[in-house]
Formats: C-alpha cells, sequence, structure tokens
C-alpha cells in the first residue's frame, strides 16, 4: 500500500498526472479539489468551518482507503516553507495507515509561470473545477502566491521527503510522459494484480 503525493504550483498540472498515475498504478485519486469544491458553495475558503470540514474529509477518505488495503495518489499544493504544513501531511500520512517511509513517495512537478498561466486556462481543470473559472482571480491567486509562501524546491535543494522524492520539470511534459518517469524511477509502484480498480 502507498501513498503518492504530488505537489506543485497552481496549475502545474498536479491533477492531470494524478489521473494518469491513479490509472496506471491502481490507486485511488484524492486529488486537491476533490473536497474543495464540495465545500466552496457553503464556506469561505479561509473560514474555519471550511478547514476544520476539509481536513475532516480528507482524513475519513484516506482512512477508509487505508482500511481496504487501497493505495492513494494524494495532490496538494504545498507550502514549503510553513511548518504547519508539514505537520499537516505527516498527520494525513499517518491516517492513510502508512507508518513505513519507503511506502510514501513525492513526486514534485516544476514548470515556469508562463506554461501555467496556460494550464490554468485549459477546459478540463475549469471543468473539474468550478473555484477556477474566475480567470482574474485565479490568474491573480496564481501570479501572487510565492509572495507567502513557495511550493518547489530549488534544484539539488535537500529537503526531509525521504528517500523517494522525484522532481519533474513539466513544462514540455504529458501527464503521460510524466507518469512513466514516475514508473520507471519507482517501478514498485506499478499495479499489482491485486490492486483495486474500475476497469
Amino acid at each position: 500500500m502507498h501513498f503518492i503525493l504530488i505537489l506543485g504550483p497552481q496549475a502545474v498540472g498536479k491533477m492531470s498526472v494524478g489521473e494518469c498515475l491513479a490509472r496506471e498504478t491502481g490507486a485511488a485519486l484524492l486529488h486537491n479539489h476533490s473536497t474543495i469544491e464540495c465545500l466552496l458553495p457553503l464556506f469561505p475558503f479561509h473560514s474555519p468551518e471550511f478547514q476544520r470540514l476539509n481536513l475532516l474529509m480528507r482524513c475519513e477518505i484516506l482512512k477508509a482507503l487505508g482500511q481496504s488495503q487501497r493505495s492513494v495518489v494524494f495532490t496538494y499544493m504545498w507550502n514549503l516553507d510553513d511548518p504547519g504544513e508539514w505537520d499537516t501531511i505527516r498527520s494525513l500520512i499517518e491516517v492513510h495507515g502508512n507508518s513505513a517511509p519507503e511506502d510514501v513517495y513525492y513526486i514534485e512537478l516544476a514548470a515556469p509561470m508562463g506554461i501555467r498561466e496556460i494550464r490554468n486556462t485549459h477546459p478540463d481543470r475549469l471543468d473539474k473545477k468550478p473555484s477556477k473559472r474566475d480567470l482574474a482571480l485565479s490568474t491573480y491567486l496564481l501570479q501572487n502566491f510565492e509572495k507567502i509562501g513557495r511550493s518547489n524546491t530549488e534544484e539539488g535543494e535537500v529537503f526531509d521527503f525521504g528517500k523517494n522524492h522525484l522532481r519533474i520539470d513539466n513544462s514540455q511534459l504529458s501527464p503521460e510522459q510524466v507518469t512513466s518517469m514516475i514508473l520507471q524511477k519507482f517501478p514498485e509502484l506499478q499495479r499489482s494484480s491485486d490492486a483495486l480498480c474500475d476497469d
């Protein structure tokens, strides 16, 4: 059972890669907006109610997946400068039931602003993430996030991700190509004969 975390900035392609990787591995996909979009019509993003319920929903989903021995691909825009977010990630991994570091994988996607501005308007992104349809707002957030934090490491920078960390510049790569690179680096993630899937 694996916990595969795909991290990176807005509109870098986390969900698209996550969908492809989930298909190829048989893992479940819990992308960042799976819970966000359910709650936004009810509560403002920064409200205590939203934050509490968003975390609760993710914990319950991951707990249920772990209890059924289901691997998961989880996408997250992680502020690497915020110690609280490191604690959140550790707690989500623990809830899933993965205590062994060798079963946790950190896939980091990176692309320059210009590429991400284009991807921010992709029809699939807007279809699955209604909150991104206000392009003026989503573009503003995209362009200004790094003023408060960062969601990518620098080339060669060492973070405590453990041994299973792969940084990919996916500027010119399709989700299928990125997935192929991930599985080449980590062949143990290949779909096993007992993997649960919806095929």
